[in-house]
C-alpha cells in the first residue's frame, strides 16, 4: 500500500468512527445517563414517586413510552412546520456545489422549453 491509500483507509475509518459515535453509541450513553440521573436525584428522593416507580427498569419502560412519542412528534412538527424548512434551505444555500448543481439543472429545464416549443411549433 503507498502513502495515499494508507491515509484515505484511516480518513475512512475516522469517518465510520465519529458516525457510529455520535449518531448511535453517545445518542445511547447520554438517554441512559439522563434516566439513571433522573432516577436517582429525582425519584429515589420523593417518596411517591419511588412508590409508582420503585425499580429503574419501570422507569425506563415509562419514560420511553413517553418521551419517544413525543420526541417523534416534535422532530415531526419541525420538519413540516417550524424551523427545519429555513434551515435547510439556508444550509442548502450555501453550499456551492448544491448551488453548480441547480445552476445546471436550470440550465437544463431551459434547454427542454427550448426542445419543447420546437416540436410544438
Amino acid at each position: 500500500m503507498n502513502r495515499e491509500k494508507i491515509r484515505k483507509f484511516f480518513l475512512r475509518l475516522n469517518v465510520y468512527f465519529r458516525r457510529g459515535h455520535n449518531i448511535y453509541f453517545a445518542l445511547l450513553v447520554s438517554f441512559l445517563n439522563f434516566i439513571v440521573i433522573q432516577y436517582r436525584l429525582l425519584i429515589e428522593h420523593i417518596p411517591l414517586l419511588k412508590q409508582i416507580f420503585p425499580r429503574l427498569f419501570i422507569f425506563l419502560l415509562t419514560f420511553i413510552a413517553v418521551y419517544v412519542p413525543i420526541t417523534i412528534f416534535v422532530g415531526w412538527w419541525d420538519t413540516k412546520k417550524g424551523v427545519f424548512p429555513e434551515e435547510a434551505r439556508i444550509l442548502w444555500s450555501r453550499n456551492p456545489m448544491v448551488r453548480e448543481l441547480f445552476r445546471k439543472i436550470e440550465r437544463i429545464e431551459k434547454k427542454l422549453e427550448e426542445i419543447e416549443k420546437k416540436i410544438r411549433k
